[in-house]
């Protein structure tokens, strides 16, 4: 199978923080164009999208193009105002023994549905997240199942999802280890389609008869995955997943995605020591294609991290301790953009002071573990204002 990356923290705080740092770098990494991210619902992640909405409250994450795709959405309340089904779904968690009746395809139908109500009352999922995420995101960039029935909204839904591939989904682990309605691990081909649940318990269906969901074909075809699992409950499940002692949903994307993070909290890592002994030993493992990250160990391994830095102290003053943390697993790399030869040095000439300067950043870092390189802008020496041939030397450099 392909190499699956476990990150294990030590609470579901931590855990929401981590998610959310990964979730908000690879939408910076978007570069300019839109990022598709597909979202589920459900207690799990909540805490890794209200971590995601306060970093871009403050600035610290920028969420403006996001585009959201929901993975699931409930149909088929008949209470009157929504009286009878749950004010809070049942989310993307899902529960046991749901089949589906019909799928659909572009315009093919397959189920049919009787009239009802649900047209008229905001849909569950959606409010869900409008609560914990979407707070004050346009409409129009918010996408999932909805309709006057659960067959018309599904063929809306793989209408627009036809050609759409999503960068990046966020799911959690259902307690029977599958991914929120899903429940075949081996149609790989499987589209949007629609799920009977007129014989779930409330506590999953939450009163609803029916769900639209993704299907199994969306996830594989992500770019990447990030799945997440918390409290004692899901122990058994992670462990199983992880050894490879069942067939599920979950497992398929475990063995088959090639881009996949897990995240649990300690609970769910709990017996993780029985399946590889050495966790709770040492920060990180490698094991039968399993890497495993826990107390405290950098989030990334083996990727090439840049630090762009306007002179050449700001690196280690902004961020050295995090750049050394990151270091032994990474390729991590200071990238200075200036000389810094405009600093007051008494008796030294314009060579002499850049010589200094780079003297002090070997030393960083070599101090740090890392590597540094010099772009030496023209901006510089022309009152910092920039030009084209300064980002001509950028755009040469990352293109190295």
């Amino acid at each position: 199978r392909n190499t699956v990356n476990v990150i294990v923290c030590r609470s579901p705080g931590e855990l929401g923080v981590r998610a959310a740092m990964l979730i908000a770098t690879r939408s910076l990494e978007a570069m300019g164009t839109v990022f598709n991210m597909g979202v589920s619902v459900g207690a799990t992640p909540s805490g890794t999208y209200a971590e995601l909405r306060r970093m871009a409250d403050t600035g610290v994450a920028d969420m403006s193009r996001c585009d959201y795709w929901l993975l699931d959405e409930f149909f088929g309340c008949d209470a009157p105002s929504g009286r009878g089904c749950g004010a809070e779904s049942g989310g993307s968690e899902g529960g046991p023994g749901a089949h589906v009746v019909g799928e659909v395809e572009g315009s093919g139908v397959v189920a049919k549905e009787g009239n009802t109500m649900e047209a008229l009352r905001p849909l569950p999922h959606r409010r869900e997240l409008d609560n914990v995420l979407l707070r004050g995101v346009d409409d129009e960039r918010v996408h999932g199942p909805a309709g006057p029935t659960a067959a018309a909204a599904a063929s809306a839904y793989a209408t627009k999802m036809a050609y759409q591939v999503l960068d990046l989904v966020v799911l959690s682990v259902s307690p029977d280890g599958n991914v929120g309605w899903l429940r075949d691990p081996d149609d790989r081909n499987q589209g949007i389609h629609q799920v009977d649940m007129g014989d779930m318990p409330g506590t999953f269906s939450k009163g609803y008869r029916s769900c639209v969901t993704l299907g199994l074909s969306h996830l594989l075809a992500a770019r990447e995955v990030v799945v997440l699992s918390i409290g004692r409950n899901k122990a058994d499940v992670v462990a199983d997943l992880l050894g490879e002692r069942r067939h599920t949903v979950m497992s398929t994307l475990l063995r088959l995605h090639p881009k996949l993070t897990f995240f649990l909290d300690a609970s769910a890592a709990y017996n993780l020591t029985n399946l590889f002994p050495m966790v709770g030993s040492q920060q990180t493992l490698r094991i039968n294609n399993v890497n495993i990250w826990q107390e405290g160990a950098p989030p990334y391994r083996d990727e090439t991290i840049l630090c762009l830095s306007p002179h050449p102290d700001d690196s280690c003053i902004s961020a050295g301790a995090t750049l050394h943390y990151l270091a032994p697993s990474n390729h991590v790399i200071i990238l200075i953009a200036t000389t810094g030869h405009r600093a007051y040095i008494e008796n030294t000439t314009k060579e002499q002071r850049i010589a200094t300067r780079r003297e002090e950043v070997r030393q960083e870092a070599l101090e740090l573990g890392v590597s540094a390189d010099f772009l030496d802008l023209p901006l510089y020496d022309r009152g910092s204002r920039m030009d084209e041939d300064d980002v001509t030397i950028m755009e040469d450099y990352l293109r190295k």
